[in-house]
């Protein structure tokens, strides 16, 4: 939950993010693709305007900026490289 009162969920069928504000109503959502369909149980953690979602398929990290009220993802890396690991 972010200080504003702002909710962000994933759901695993299909794998997707959605957010919402504190009166509940649908803020952003994406969509199922930007997910590997296998996809389950995935992490989140958010910053400002922006949530990080582990993809735990792909084994990546896909960043989303929902400032302006779509969930676009922004950006997507390995999972292991954000971390400091070797590839």
């Amino acid at each position: 939950m972010a200080p504003d009162g702002r909710v962000a969920v994933t759901e695993k069928a299909p794998p997707r993010l959605k957010a919402y504000t504190e009166s509940g109503d649908l803020l952003a959502a994406t969509s199922a693709e930007l997910f590997d369909p296998q996809a389950k149980n995935m992490c989140l953690a958010a910053s400002n305007d922006r949530i990080y979602v582990a993809d735990t398929a792909r084994l990546a990290i896909l960043i989303f900026d929902i400032a302006a009220g779509a969930a676009q993802a922004t950006s997507s890396a390995p999972a292991a490289r954000l971390a400091g690991a070797a590839p």
